[in-house]
Parts: structure tokens; C-alpha cells; sequence
């Protein structure tokens, strides 16, 4: 859950922005520095996060079906140390239901913006 929002350098949504995100995950809030690597918009969005167990880069992409709704994919790209790999069965499925829960809250977040 997105807790605060800061913009550190450029403006938001800006190639190469910086952005901090308090963040709260299983009762812990965490800083998270998250660098906006691609925009393509409205389709695409690449960026890095730093501040997490494990730094990750996340691909976002939006195709609009044609029927008034929109999908949205989200990739993750994480680089392990050796603890968390000889823990990657278990963190697996932790990682697709923290997936599936930002999902369900940023569907609530679009639902709830203005037309």
C-alpha cells in the first residue's frame, strides 16, 4: 500500500525522474527510490526500484480492448542474491500475491479518479 509521495528530481512521469514511495508491505513501511527508465504513453512504463529486499524493475503495459476497459501487465525483473535464491520457491508465490493485491488496489485507485 502506497503510503507517501515524493518527487525528488524531474517531474513526475519524466524520463529519468527519481521519486520516493513509502510503501507498507506485511505491516512494514519501506522507502523505495524508483527511477522512471521508459514511458511510452499511455502503453508502456519501465522503471527501477531501489530500497526493496531484492532492487527490481518493473514493466508495466496497458493495451485498451476496445470495450471501455483497459489490461494491464505487470513483468517484475529481480536479480536475487544467494540467500533469497535458496529461498525462490517460497518467495514465488509471496511475490504473484503482493502482485495480485497492488493489482486490486490500483484497480480501485482507476475506479475511483474522476471521468
Amino acid at each position: 500500500d502506497l503510503i507517501e509521495y515524493e518527487q525528488l528530481e524531474g517531474e513526475s512521469q519524466e524520463l529519468g525522474s527519481i521519486s520516493r514511495q513509502t510503501i507498507k508491505q506485511m505491516g512494514v513501511s519501506k522507502d523505495l527510490t524508483v527511477t522512471l527508465l521508459e514511458r511510452r504513453p499511455p502503453e508502456l512504463s519501465i522503471s527501477h526500484y531501489e530500497g526493496a529486499q531484492a532492487p527490481f524493475t518493473a514493466t508495466n503495459t496497458f493495451e485498451d480492448l476496445g470495450d471501455g476497459t483497459t489490461e494491464w501487465t505487470a513483468v517484475l525483473e529481480v536479480k536475487l542474491g544467494m540467500l533469497q535464491r535458496a529461498l525462490e520457491l517460497a518467495l514465488k508465490p509471496l511475490a504473484s500475491e503482493l502482485t495480485k493485491r497492488n493489482a486490486r488496489s490500483f484497480k480501485a485507485y482507476c475506479e475511483g479518479l474522476p471521468d
